[in-house]
């Protein structure tokens, strides 16, 4: 345990690329955030009744080259 106010995970892959070994280590240690790289998206999420509970998990997106995952969308409204 550690005597830090927030614990802050900064990786490149998401989270639910290893969801079941995320959670376990966020309940064990107490994650209180989890930034990471690698999708082409930006995502903020908290859900205290999700997967990775009171974890929340910020995606920086758009790392260069493409900007989404997503197909294009007819009214250009694509993030």
């Amino acid at each position: 345990n550690s005597a830090a106010e927030w614990q802050v995970v900064v990786t490149h892959f998401p989270p639910s690329f290893a969801q079941d070994v995320w959670a376990a280590l966020s309940r064990k240690y107490g994650i209180d955030l989890i930034i990471v790289g690698h999708a082409h998206f930006q995502s903020v999420t908290y859900d205290p009744h999700g997967p990775f509970g009171l974890t929340g998990v910020i995606i920086s997106g758009g790392g260069g080259g493409i900007t989404s995952e997503a197909p294009p969308a007819t009214d250009g409204n694509d993030d």
